[in-house]
């Protein structure tokens, strides 16, 4: 039994004594600690370094994003204005077309389109000094406002050219149908 307190005893001693840290009086070691802690703190400041790269190139992703966004609504707008005139100088020449309508009636039907031209190209004015003359201070959140207010006058002016067609196509479309009930009651 005293073989065995005695083994545990030393036990006991030899592994407190392995849990105690010892000075390292070694040079060859002492190099390799300074070397590891100058490694480390390279690392460290590498890390800060990238942390920064990585904290401006997300700033300047959401600059982009909030840049592209615009770029994308304002495509959208000259998208719009581009169909505003094609569907205006499509619908008037249809008209024309049917010879339906006097030279005066002819002339009532350009003013309204050349108003809805001019509403879209007032929009477009007033887009192209915020593009081009940066009038008006704004902050992304009230340039994105406006950009969308424009895009919706246009879709509005786009949607006036339709109903102007076939409220013109309509009457067209009456007149050629009392020619020809004019023409079979006369036989």
């Amino acid at each position: 039994m005293k073989n065995l307190v005695s083994i545990i005893l030393i036990l006991w001693v030899v592994s407190t004594r392995a849990q105690i840290p010892t000075v390292v009086n070694d040079p060859q070691a002492n190099s390799s600690l300074v070397t590891r802690i100058s490694q480390g703190a390279a690392q460290v400041k590498n890390g800060i370094t990238q942390i920064k790269l990585l904290k401006d190139a997300k700033e300047i992703v959401s600059k982009v994003n909030t840049v592209l966004r615009d770029v994308n609504e304002i495509e959208e707008i000259y998208t719009i204005q581009t169909k505003i005139l094609n569907n205006s100088t499509r619908s008037v020449k249809k008209i024309r077309d049917t010879k339906l309508f006097t030279t005066k009636e002819l002339n009532n039907i350009n003013k309204s389109y050349n108003l809805v031209l001019d509403n879209a190209i007032k929009s477009l004015d007033a887009l192209d000094k915020l593009l081009t003359n940066n009038l008006f201070k704004m902050d992304d959140a009230e340039r994105l406002k406006f950009i969308k207010e424009l895009k919706r006058e246009l879709q509005q002016s786009y949607v006036a050219t339709q109903v102007l067609y076939t409220k013109y196509i309509n009457m067209a479309e009456q007149r050629a149908r009392k020619q020809i009930f004019a023409k079979t009651s006369n036989l």
